[in-house]
């Protein structure tokens, strides 16, 4: 963070909590983290003027702040963000010569998601020679802050330079490193995620194509189409990064925000808890009629094979 704040122009980091005007935290509550009623009631509450910028793949949502995750059923426009991740996950990204791109499309990373599962099967068995470039493979996580350009750090970002679109389905959470990732490359974002929010503030259809989960059997024949267009999609991805999430103004553009939910914050607070209670609510049954659905599907399947 030294970097963001020497080049801030409005908002600094400072030493002490006492001279802050907001406190960021890491790492709200999961859903996974404790039993449902604790998230309702019995996690404690943030201070007033405190926020979490959450990474995590199972957000409540309970606390106000930034989430990278967060599903649509607990977001609270109010109380919450969908922003980029806290960390640079790969140093090696930087802006790429659209020239370097030769494939149409590509997909690297892990098979962390039924959708995933799906959608790289079908693109492997569509796959037009020369046309994607597709790498299954799990991420250097445990690396993360190693600095000394790992071979597979630099491996994912050769394979983003060659792409002109860069796919970017969900895996354990909602949101994807790759979407931020992809416009720093200055390439363009394919997101599959429905109940992922989209940061606001950015001209997402100008800079991303988004494609419903249960349609991505049209993901090659859709970037087919929009091949024409993606110099200019992936210009403006990379405007859009700069402009939101470059060190130059990510401190600044947390403090509009943070000022933003301070205000609700203060003057909704009872209406926000409701909407929260709700939403997770919400967001807690459709969790358990899915997992139940799967149940009911693993029994008809015993049953056919006897």
């Amino acid at each position: 963070m030294e970097s963001i704040e020497s080049r801030a122009t409005r908002a600094s980091l400072v030493d002490r909590a006492a001279d802050a005007d907001f406190t960021i935290l890491t790492r709200a509550p999961q859903l996974d983290d404790a039993g449902f009623g604790a998230h309702l009631w019995g996690s404690p509450s943030p201070g007033k003027r405190e926020y979490v910028w959450d990474d995590g793949d199972q957000p409540t949502g309970r606390w106000p702040g930034f989430y990278c995750s967060l599903p649509r059923e607990a977001f609270d426009s109010k109380r919450h963000r969908s922003f980029c991740y806290p960390i640079i996950y790969n140093e090696r990204i930087h802006r790429f010569d659209p020239e370097d791109a030769r494939f149409l499309y590509g997909f690297v990373g892990g098979i962390t998601s039924g959708l995933r599962s799906r959608l790289i099967k079908y693109l492997v068995a569509q796959n037009k020679p020369g046309e994607a470039l597709i790498k299954v493979q799990g991420g250097p996580w445990e690396s993360m802050f190693d600095r000394s350009g790992l071979d597979a750090k630099l491996g994912y970002a050769e394979s983003m330079r060659r792409c002109r679109f860069f796919v970017c389905p969900r895996g354990n959470g909602l949101g994807s490193i790759r979407l931020f990732e992809t416009m720093r490359a200055g390439r363009v974002p394919v997101i599959l995620s429905d109940s992922f929010v989209l940061p606001e503030g950015i001209n997402w259809s100008a800079c991303s194509v988004r494609i419903r989960e249960s349609e991505f059997h049209r993901l090659p024949s859709i970037l087919r189409q929009q091949e024409p267009n993606w110099r200019l999609m992936a210009e403006c991805a990379r405007q859009s990064w700069e402009t939101h999430y470059s060190d130059d103004v990510l401190l600044d553009t947390i403090a509009v925000h943070l000022k933003a939910m301070d205000i609700c914050k203060r003057v909704g607070q009872l209406e926000s808890r409701w909407g929260y209670c709700r939403g997770l609510l919400r967001l807690k049954g459709r969790r358990l009629l899915i997992t139940t659905r799967s149940k009911v599907i693993s029994k008809l399947t015993l049953v056919r094979r006897k």
